[in-house]
């Protein structure tokens, strides 16, 4: 079976972002299905782009083993799933200035808007 790779994404809103309106920034976990690491990274920041958020540092990448498949948890394994059914899927897990430490983490599920950008150009 072949395993999406997974990255994870420093990232920061935009004011179009429709789901980082009250955060500062998040680690954005995202699930990708390509050919190669570098295609991967690529596609993972073209899709939180695609949610107007700003790609800032890539915090991991690496390809996806059957154990990590077995450690994740509920939000994770379903954004697995989702990946291997459409080829992309990602979380955020968010803070706010007033709320970031090393511990905090929100996660926030993506509206339905993808292109976001897109729609507020159009």
């Amino acid at each position: 079976m072949r395993y999406p790779f997974f990255i994870i994404l420093h990232a920061e809103p935009t004011t179009a972002a429709i789901n980082g309106w009250d955060l500062d920034g998040a680690n954005v976990n995202v699930w990708v299905m390509e050919s190669s690491i570098e295609a991967a990274v690529i596609a993972a920041q073209s899709h939180i782009l695609g949610y107007a958020w700003i790609p800032r540092d890539i915090r991991y990448a690496g390809e996806v083993t059957g154990e990590l498949i077995e450690a994740v948890d509920d939000v994770e394994a379903g954004n697995y799933e989702e990946a291997l059914r459409s080829g992309v899927a990602a979380a955020f897990y968010g803070w706010t200035k007033e709320t970031r430490s090393p511990e905090f983490f929100e996660y926030r599920h993506l509206d339905a808007y993808q292109n976001a950008v897109n729609h507020l150009i159009h």
